[in-house]
């Protein structure tokens, strides 16, 4: 078995390389292996072939992707494929472990609702392919590598799925200029896929957020602009990242708070952002008042208060 996990420090110990999330290139990838093993890897499948008992797999990124997001795996997988989401839509394909049991088949038949959950608030997915390689073993994370995020069995619940698929919109196509802004990455992610669970389970979103809030302090506390190297994925870029979105959104309103989050991904998709440009499109739709409330959240020691409102 050979598999990658790069984040935020590790491409460069298998491949040359200027190993910044900000330092974006296409990729293609070629792979030779014996024909007792499968390959995958992030990007498009665009050839197979089979010399002997060998085969060679070809892939290729052709949208700009961050070094930690290239991702190889070789070993006992089968590859399932599951066709396109929609006509001109991604190829859906996951890799799984050989002898995988029925419960992880289960598990990631929720990730073409995810998608189109994501498309619905963010615009069309935004590469060529998507799919998940479940590893044999427990990882105790998962990792959104482009176009093919890593989990391992501990780590294959709805929520976790929704959340690496929503990192190839913010994380992936919009990457980061620098990794003091991984709240832009962690915290977007983690309200949305808060909004895929909570909503689609029936329960009340804004309950939830209030319990949220306030446990928060016990546990993530520390503003998401304040991290140390130490706590870069700390539970406050998580959820203290996404309750500064929920503040936003209760003081903005539904409407606003969707126009910022579709702009926010939409002028930097291919790209890059800072926290700065996320404050100056939250003035633009919803003015400085917001933006207060949003570095109040960013930068205060101590948690703030919620506003008051409602999720529509």
């Amino acid at each position: 078995m050979i598999y990658t996990l790069s984040q935020p420090s590790g491409a460069m110990t298998w491949f040359p390389s200027d190993n910044h999330p900000s330092d974006k290139a296409t990729f293609e990838l070629r792979i030779t292996v014996p024909d007792s093993t499968t390959a995958a890897a992030t990007g498009l499948l665009i050839d197979e072939t089979t010399d002997g008992a060998r085969t060679t797999t070809t892939w290729r990124m052709d949208d700009p992707m961050a070094t930690y997001l290239a991702a190889v795996y070789i070993g006992d997988f089968e590859r399932v494929e599951h066709g396109r989401l929609q006509p001109d839509g991604p190829l859906l394909r996951d890799y799984v472990p050989g002898d995988a049991p029925p419960e992880i088949a289960e598990a990631l038949a929720v990730t073409p609702d995810a998608l189109r959950f994501l498309e619905e608030l963010l615009g069309p997915y935004p590469f060529d392919a998507y799919g998940t390689l479940v590893l044999p073993f427990d990882l105790d994370l998962a990792l959104e590598n482009q176009t093919l995020p890593v989990h391992g069995p501990d780590y294959l619940t709805a929520d976790i799925i929704v959340h690496e698929a929503a990192h190839q919109w913010l994380g992936n196509s919009v990457a980061l200029e620098d990794w003091g802004d991984i709240w832009l990455n962690e915290g977007f992610a983690t309200y949305l896929h808060l909004m895929f669970d909570i909503e689609h389970d029936g329960d009340d979103f804004n309950t939830f957020m209030q319990q949220v809030h306030a446990a928060l302090p016990s546990f993530a506390g520390t503003p998401p602009k304040g991290i140390t190297i130490e706590e870069l994925f700390g539970a406050s870029v998580y959820l203290r990242g996404a309750m500064t979105l929920h503040a936003l959104r209760l003081h903005a309103g539904d409407e606003t708070f969707l126009q910022i989050l579709r702009t926010h991904y939409e002028r930097s998709a291919g790209g890059t952002t800072n926290t700065e440009e996320f404050l100056g499109i939250v003035d633009e739709f919803a003015g400085s008042d917001a933006v207060t409330i949003v570095e109040s959240w960013l930068y205060d020691e101590t948690v703030p208060d919620l506003p008051l409102g409602e999720p529509g």
